[in-house]
């Protein structure tokens, strides 16, 4: 089956009708309820981009040479005595069209890739955080190879993580609904110990001692850094970021 049968779009469908389609098909089939559509639908998505990227490129270069021979033509006067410079502006022009064209898409693929974390965010809560698979998805998601989305994500997971953390009363000891050592996985990919005097000051009143107390704890853990693949392989600036 071909990208745009998966996304249900036509063949020759623009990059704003297969973020449309994949918007409306990632809610549809939800990772929690049907992975394999899910993957089949990402993986779809992933491929019209490129598709429609080199498409693009294509377009720009045949515009380009089009224009550099318009503009290798020799220069007419007109009749009331100036240059015929109707071309003069073309390349500028279709920089600038390009340029917004890229920003307009860098910020849609921006937004869906924080939507879809936190969609999977949801489907590992209401799973009780006993679903492995997604938290193991959580850990290695696009996104968080991504600076600008990381620097995003590093903040509005933290605050999520404020709200839904709470103290779970056991037979021996007091433990969190989510086990220790998954909020120290977490914390192994967005950083949030290094940055804790910070996170204190940005919340100011609230007592943030549980979870660093769960990080902590969740350290010690044999499942913690068990069987998960190396999260900063892509992540260069970690350490330039959480040493801000």
């Amino acid at each position: 089956m071909e990208w745009w049968q998966v996304l249900e779009v036509p063949e020759d469908a623009d990059l704003r009708q297969v973020k449309k389609a994949y918007a409306q098909k990632i809610k549809k089939y939800r990772p929690d309820e049907h992975p394999e559509q899910f993957s089949d639908i990402r993986q779809a998505f992933d491929y019209a981009r490129k598709v429609l990227k080199q498409v693009e490129i294509e377009r720009q270069v045949f515009q380009e040479e089009e224009i550099a021979e318009e503009t290798s033509k020799p220069t007419t006067i007109s009749a009331n005595g100036t240059f015929d410079s109707a071309t003069e502006n073309q390349p500028e022009a279709l920089n600038i069209e390009v340029e917004n064209a890229d920003r307009e898409e860098s910020g849609d693929i921006f937004q869906s890739g924080v939507e879809e974390y936190f969609d999977l965010l949801q489907t590992w809560h209401r799973s009780d955080f006993k679903d492995l698979k997604t938290l193991q998805t959580l850990l290695t998601h696009g996104a968080i190879d991504d600076f600008d989305q990381f620097e995003e994500l590093h903040h509005r997971v933290f605050h999520w993580l404020v709200e839904v953390v709470a103290i779970k009363s056991g037979f021996l000891s007091t433990t969190t609904n989510i086990p220790f050592w998954q909020i120290a996985e977490l914390d192994r990919v967005f950083g949030w110990q290094s940055k804790e005097g910070q996170l204190y000051e940005h919340y100011y009143g609230r007592d943030l001692s549980l979870i660093f107390h769960a990080i902590q704890e969740g350290m010690k853990d044999k499942r913690f850094g068990s069987g998960h693949t190396n999260i900063e392989s892509n992540r260069s600036w970690l350490g330039r970021f959480l040493g801000k």
